[in-house]
């Protein structure tokens, strides 16, 4: 996979943004409910990029995202992987996703180009390791331990004596569940 050019400067943080959005796939009914389905399993994110090149600069990068950028490519960004790891920034797969929008700016040593660009970050679930809040990675036990459950019949994800998190319980008990997902 490619990488961002280490001589092309980092986006800026000033003006950095990121949007998760749900996406979701709505089916509506005539008689009853709106069904409602999610289309990852992960929320993808909208981060809006920013850089700023010298004029001598500006047009080997617009050739570099030209060529490369509406692909997957690896970049340094501040956003959730770096939270996790406790660093500034941290290396993130993202890809161009709108039109760049470009400003000439006049600066004491000359002419810079600001460009702006909204870029789709698809977080996978290795992307936060196995304890990642975000994912469950354990069985999960509304009320009590998993050796002195409150009820017996609030199991979520396994059971009690046999954790396993390749089932789960939504109400009822293990031997008598009443929805199996």
């Amino acid at each position: 996979m490619t990488n961002w050019p280490q001589d092309f400067p980092c986006p800026l943080i000033d003006g950095f943004g990121a949007e998760a959005y749900a996406a979701v796939l709505r089916t509506p009914f005539q008689g009853g409910n709106t069904r409602q389905r999610r289309i990852h399993r992960q929320l993808p994110h909208a981060m809006q990029l920013t850089w700023v090149f010298k004029q001598d600069d500006y047009g080997l990068a617009l050739n570099w995202m030209n060529v490369k950028a509406w692909d997957w490519f690896n970049i340094n960004l501040p956003g959730p992987l770096a939270g996790l790891k406790k660093v500034p920034t941290y290396p993130h797969t993202v890809r161009f996703i709108s039109d760049l929008q470009s400003e000439l700016i006049r600066g004491r040593e000359g002419y810079y180009w600001k460009v702006s660009v909204t870029a789709e970050w698809l977080p996978e679930q290795s992307d936060f390791g196995t304890n990642g809040s975000a994912f469950m990675s354990h069985d999960w036990v509304i009320a009590g331990s998993p050796r002195n459950a409150s009820a017996p019949g609030w199991i979520i994800a396994g059971t009690p004596a046999a954790p396993n998190s390749a089932k789960v319980y939504v109400g009822g008990t293990p031997h008598a569940p009443a929805a199996l997902a």
